[in-house]
């Protein structure tokens, strides 16, 4: 199965296969074919009690995929090996949401744009991608209109300073000279 995945992708015209291990223990299970870990996460849970006042000036909308899509690239473009998604493939992550949903967040001359989903828990954030808005401001904003009692959040690793940073994705690259990598982002997966 990852043969045929891996020749459709080459026939695509791509330059490596990507993905998102379901366990810790399947890491080795792909390490042994060829893959390597590449991207890594920070996760955090915020508190909605110990977040700030949400600022007056800022504002949350619903986002469309195209918009979603210029949001992620203009806050995520400029890491090291960066998981592009075009607007087709983040309309059918969006729409696989189920109980959950995607805004565009501003504040100031920053924005930025969230996925998230409801749980039991509360709300995982599944991706905040952000550009001049810190992130207790960004979950201050989606806490006005989301009003969970906490968010768990996956962040590009070093977004956190001190946070453990977990291995996400892995990679497998399908082209003779890979381009050179540095901290890795694929955090919009459909697990």
């Amino acid at each position: 199965l990852l043969a045929a995945a891996e020749e459709e992708i080459r026939r695509r015209g791509e330059a490596a296969a990507l993905l998102a291990p379901a366990s810790d223990s399947l890491f080795g299970y792909y390490a042994k074919r060829g893959y390597r870990t590449a991207f890594w996460l920070n996760v955090a849970v915020f508190d909605a009690a110990a977040l700030p006042p949400c600022p007056r000036e800022g504002g949350l909308a619903p986002c469309s995929a195209a918009e979603y899509t210029r949001l992620r690239d203009r806050a995520l473009m400029g890491s090291g090996l960066y998981a592009r998604w075009d607007e087709k493939a983040v309309a059918y992550a969006l729409g696989a949401l189920g109980e959950g949903g995607a805004a565009r967040l501003a504040l100031g001359d920053g924005e930025g744009a969230a996925c998230w989903a409801r749980t039991e828990e509360g709300v995982l954030v599944r991706e905040l991608a952000l550009a001049g808005i810190d992130v207790p401001s960004a979950l201050a904003l989606l806490h006005r209109s989301l009003g969970a009692a906490s968010y768990r959040v996956r962040l590009a690793a070093g977004a956190l300073p001190g946070a453990e940073a977990i291995p996400f994705g892995m990679v497998r690259w399908l082209i003779p000279q890979p381009p050179p990598e540095g901290p890795g982002y694929l955090a919009l997966t459909l697990d």
